[in-house]
């Protein structure tokens, strides 16, 4: 088989530090949050905000090719197989979502400021904040939640650290603005990410490829922007 399974724990560390402080933290705060860059033109500001993407896409994913490379071998191996499997995650996921938005609802909470800012950036530029839905974010993220936590605990022997870190990373980092700014009353919506990355490691690990979880990350979030969700 072809490629590595697992990047090194240098590499790893780096990935996720600079998605989490760069992507997450400072590029916000040095660009989007300065108010020199909403006097731009929009056209101005969506060259930026598309050249903060290219290099976040490009310094996470380029590392993570051995791990893409093999992936992609066990995943045409057996197509028809990891697929069934990538279908049953999406049946899972929605599964899970309906349940803890039982939940939410039940303390008075609908939707995150994450699904309304995801929302509003739909209304603007509908194909442009699609495609970073559907592919921008399933392959950033899937590298740094599943490659880079996930692969390399699971790889050390530490398989379920491995899916409780990486399930909880990845849904801190969809309110991690929210309690930022100090909305700590979105922190149960920390559940449903949870849950949603739960579910992505485990098609990752039932399968030892990431081009699964990246497809089932695609798939679903395509659905959830077709149904509104």
């Amino acid at each position: 088989m072809k490629g590595k399974k697992v990047i090194s724990w240098p590499a790893s560390i780096a990935i996720v530090v600079h998605y989490i402080l760069g992507y997450g933290l400072l590029y916000p705060a040095v660009v989007r949050r300065r108010e020199s860059y909403f006097l731009l033109y929009y056209q101005e500001r969506m060259i930026i905000n598309t050249g903060i993407y290219a290099f976040v896409f490009l310094v996470t994913v380029i590392p993570a090719f051995p791990v893409l490379k093999y992936g992609w071998n066990k995943l045409t191996d057996s197509y028809a197989w990891n697929l069934r499997k990538i279908f049953n995650g999406e049946l899972r996921m929605f599964a899970l979502l309906g349940i803890s938005a039982l939940l939410l609802h039940l303390f008075g909470l609908e939707n995150s400021r994450n699904q309304a800012e995801i929302h509003r950036m739909l209304l603007l530029n509908p194909y442009y904040y699609s495609l970073l839905v559907s592919v921008f974010a399933p392959f950033v993220e899937e590298t740094v939640f599943r490659v880079c936590i996930f692969a390399r605990l699971k790889e050390s022997g530490m398989k379920i650290p491995g899916y409780l870190v990486s399930a909880v990373s990845f849904g801190f980092i969809h309110i991690m603005d929210s309690f930022i700014r100090g909305y700590f009353w979105e922190l149960p919506f920390i559940i449903p990410y949870s849950l949603l990355g739960f579910v992505l490691a485990y098609v990752y690990d039932r399968t030892d490829s990431v081009w699964c979880s990246i497809l089932l990350h695609m798939l679903h979030n395509s659905l959830s922007l077709l149904l509104g969700a």
